[in-house]
């Protein structure tokens, strides 16, 4: 599904080449700002249903694969709940981090002080789920998104690597 994403910012940057040869800088600049808002939007979706499937596989390992408790789960704390996760406003999730509980948040905020590329990942993760969130709810035609494609598109690469680490880290604090 990643590939998707990857597929989309590939598209755009041959039709900016194509209207650039062309001579259309102003169709290159419509372009872009549209570019922008889809790869928000589409990087934002890819990584809501990644952290999602994570959490799946996380309950379904832990329950020890019993149906009836990974879809109570999936039903009641998963489905259509992501954006109650995540306190969109702040830096950190810290907010998600405690929905596993104190210990596994501070072991998660200890880890971070040793490791920056996660937390970068993690301060991606949010800006983008932020971004996305205005983009959304304040008139998406109106909206201006202060970034081009390509720096939407590197913003949803350093956030993947949160959603691509998490399951490590739950099975490393879940198992002590």
């Amino acid at each position: 599904m990643a590939g998707l994403v990857d597929s989309l910012k590939q598209e755009h940057d041959a039709i900016v080449q194509f209207l650039r040869e062309q001579g259309e800088p102003s169709f290159v600049i419509a372009m872009e700002s549209t570019a922008s808002k889809v790869l928000l939007l589409a990087g934002a979706s890819h990584l809501e249903q990644e952290l999602q499937q994570v959490l799946s596989d996380f309950y379904d390992e832990v329950t020890q694969s019993n149906p009836r408790a990974v879809e109570f789960v999936m039903n009641k704390a998963v489905k259509r709940q992501f954006h109650t996760y995540f306190k969109w406003d702040s830096a950190n999730a810290n907010e998600f981090f405690g929905l596993f509980g104190v210990e596994f948040k501070n072991l998660v905020l200890q880890l971070l002080t040793k490791d920056v590329e996660l937390e970068s990942n993690i301060r991606s993760f949010v800006q983008l789920g932020a971004l996305r969130n205005q983009l959304v709810h304040q008139n998406y035609a109106a909206f201006t998104l202060d970034m081009t494609a390509e720096e939407v598109f590197k913003l949803y690469q350093r956030a993947s690597g949160f959603v691509h680490r998490l399951p490590a880290l739950l099975r490393q604090t879940a198992s002590g």
